[in-house]
């Protein structure tokens, strides 16, 4: 590696920008003001003062706990830690209580920086207000350049398979495609775009705004806070991107919703990551999005930035893409020994020039999670004879059937293929001698029974593959990111009923019908401890998310037809007042029904 890569920083490249095109607004909300890259170096520098007036020191360490409405303000902060020569954790909002105490306690900070006080800060750690602007004399004062922390940023894991872990990244390891390509000569001004996208804070898809931001290319990135249907179709009409990016759980309900009469022919690319997306799925966003390429992208937290990416062909929709960039992709047995194109085995990748990510165990403890340069992210799959890998899904969720591996993601593949079925997750149940039983657990839209289900798998899959057993619930618990908890599944499926919960077919239910039972369902469903919870209980103080809070309301939204305030569940946070929220809009008044006020508490 040349000796331009290691002086390549974000602080450079945002000083670089600020010079160079200080009006351009890089970073937005769809409903916020936007940032320039003048502005962004401009408060980050007195924010970076600020932090140094209240003891953060080179080598230090800040977690920043902000909320996707609050884009343009945490890239000011992440800009000032940077800045300050810290390592910074950025988390999103959207994260548990009990998530969030989980990654303090693992980073130790010597910052935190939230909107509002935490109730008991961890020992050392001194809170900053993220509201809080420096004064006068403070930002009169100079900044030293000091170089980044060795460790600069650290990443949280999706948390699918339990509590999500912490992926450390140096400057060098996230900047190296960009500056191998500088080296190399063959770097090319990117195009202007303007791209719309529902990333999470503190997720590699967060990571990819940030960096795509410092890095610059003309582009301004949009965040959708509360990505249902409605809205983003809205958003687009508006903004009209060129490119949208997507989680595979926000382009299913996109998909289900439909266009419903808006021009989405502005949009020349939808990406879609962070999870498997089913073929049947890709295929409805191409529908959908009539204009525009559907790229599917394959990466991990822990693997950056190697990858792969191709744009989805329906002749070959196995395959999730082709190595990107300098990526070299190795398919090996459990002994390491590389096998040849076809066979299955861990998918490992490595980019040379970057080094790689490790994983953070303490304040100075970073265990490495390379093999001789390669990094595995837990998936199995396979090469074809032209380089491009298909995934059979997470070694840990591949089940044994009586001998015959079942891939998950193949079965679920094809239940998506199903016309009735609007989510699927695929899971196993002990079966005895035999191994795994296969079961899924199913969100339909419309009716059908289990019965016509597996039939329909049978025709498709051999006689393992094909479910013994078939729950239907009325969501798929997702964490933060949209990526499904697979370890909730086996708990999930056996509390609900054997019998679909299905829309309506004519007309809008009666207020004291459908809608109260179905959300009680939802209430249950988003919450931990929901379903034996008082209803004057608040939401959030059960256990539920902003992220499950936007998936409610597209549940609501999707089945009932109607239009939910995005902070319903804020204004509304208890059952009972939610309950007469949704039966007073149901019932065409947009208020409580008499006799409860706006908690849905009764005098």
């Amino acid at each position: 590696m040349s000796g331009s890569t290691t002086r390549l920083t974000r602080v450079s490249l945002l000083r670089r920008n600020a010079a160079e095109r200080p009006d351009q607004v890089v970073l937005a909300t769809v409903d916020g003001p936007g940032l320039s890259h003048r502005e962004w170096d401009v408060r980050s520098d007195g924010l970076a003062k600020l932090l140094a007036e209240r003891g953060l020191r080179p080598g230090g360490r800040v977690v920043v706990v902000l909320g996707e409405e609050d884009w343009t303000l945490l890239a000011c902060w992440h800009a000032a830690v940077l800045k300050a020569g810290a390592t910074v954790l950025p988390v999103s909002s959207r994260f548990t209580a009990a998530e969030v105490a989980g990654l303090v306690a693992d980073v130790l900070p010597t910052h935190l920086v939230t909107r509002e006080r935490p109730v008991a800060p961890p020992a050392g750690t001194r809170w900053v207000d993220a509201a809080e602007e420096p004064s006068a004399t403070t930002a009169a004062r100079p900044l030293p350049e000091v170089p980044p922390a060795e460790v600069s940023e650290l990443v949280c894991t999706s948390g699918t398979t339990g509590r999500p872990k912490l992926i450390a990244c140096s400057e060098e390891n996230l900047l190296a495609p960009l500056a191998l390509a500088a080296d190399s000569g063959h770097v090319v001004p990117a195009e202007p775009e303007r791209s719309l996208h529902s990333a999470v804070i503190g997720t590699a898809g967060g990571q990819r705004v940030l960096n795509g931001a410092y890095t610059g290319g003309g582009g301004l990135h949009l965040g959708l806070v509360e990505p249902t249907p409605r809205r983003l179709l809205d958003a687009v009409a508006r903004h009209r991107p060129d490119r949208v990016g997507l989680v595979p759980a926000v382009a299913a309900a996109l998909v289900r919703a439909g266009a419903g009469g808006y021009d989405l022919t502005c949009v020349r690319m939808v990406t879609v990551s962070t999870a498997a997306a089913t073929p049947a799925l890709l295929a409805g966003l191409q529908e959908l999005f009539p204009a525009a390429r559907i790229l599917r992208m394959y990466g991990a937290t822990e693997i950056l930035p190697a990858g792969a990416a191709a744009f989805f062909d329906p002749a070959r929709p196995e395959v999730v893409g082709a190595p990107v960039g300098r990526t070299r992709i190795s398919v090996r047995d459990e002994s390491f020994a590389v096998l040849p194109p076809g066979r299955t085995g861990r998918v490992w990748l490595r980019y040379p020039g970057a080094p790689p990510r490790g994983l953070w165990v303490a304040p100075g403890t970073v265990r490495p999670l390379d093999r001789e340069g390669w990094l595995w992210a837990g998936d199995l799959g396979s090469v074809d004879g032209d380089g491009l890998l298909s995934v059979e899904g997470r070694a840990d969720d591949v089940l044994n059937v009586a001998g015959t591996r079942v891939s998950p993601a193949e079965v679920e593949a094809v239940l998506a293929g199903h016309p009735a079925v609007a989510d699927a997750a695929v899971y196993g149940e002990a079966g005895g001698d035999s191994g795994d039983r296969v079961a899924a657990a199913v969100v339909v839209g419309s009716a059908v029974d289990a019965a016509e289900l597996r039939r329909f798998a049978a025709e498709r899959l051999a006689r393992q593959k094909v479910p013994s057993t078939v729950r239907f619930v009325p969501e798929l618990p997702r964490g933060a990111t949209g990526k499904v908890r697979r370890h909730l599944l086996a708990g999930l499926a056996a509390a609900e009923p054997a019998a679909p919960v299905v829309p309506e077919p004519t007309g809008r239910p009666g207020p004291d019908a459908g809608p109260v039972a179905f959300l009680r369902g939802l209430w249950a469903e988003h919450t931990a401890d929901g379903a034996g919870a008082d209803s004057g209980a608040d939401f959030f103080d059960l256990g539920g998310t902003s992220l499950e809070a936007m998936l409610m309301l597209t549940r609501l939204e999707e089945r009932f037809s109607v239009e939910l305030p995005a902070d319903a569940l804020y204004t509304h946070p208890t059952l009972d007042g939610f309950t007469a929220l949704l039966t007073g809009l149901l019932a065409g008044s947009g208020e409580p029904r008499e006799g409860a006020d706006r908690d849905g508490h009764r005098p």
